[in-house]
Parts: C-alpha cells; structure tokens; sequence
C-alpha cells in the first residue's frame, strides 16, 4: 500500500531533481568545464533532493 501523499512528493522530489541536473549540466558545459571540484559538489547537489525525502519518510515512520 501507498502511503496517503506519497505521489506527490515523489513529483516533487523528480522535480526538484530534474532542475539541479539541468543546472549543474548548464553550469558544467559552460562556466566549469573539466572541474573535479564543481562535479563532486555536483553530485551532491543532485543527490540532495531524495537523500531529503528519504530522511523525511524515515522519521515518518
């Protein structure tokens, strides 16, 4: 069973995903090209909108 809110926050998480991959590739390809540093903090970045989500649906619990 689906927990009740689960849809929409799963949208918002792809999206707010989705906004950092498009933003780190723009930043990427443009201002910080071959950068190791701006890639690491890349990652992480993308990585932040569902590491959140999960932290939130663990405390759910």
């Amino acid at each position: 069973m689906i927990p009740h809110g689960y849809g929409g926050l799963h949208l918002k998480v792809i999206g707010a995903w989705a906004a950092a991959y498009v933003l780190t590739l723009l930043l990427g390809f443009t201002v910080f090209v071959d950068s190791v540093a701006f890639a690491a903090v890349a990652a992480l970045a993308c990585a932040l909108p569902a590491s959140a989500a999960a932290r939130r649906e663990a405390r759910a619990v």
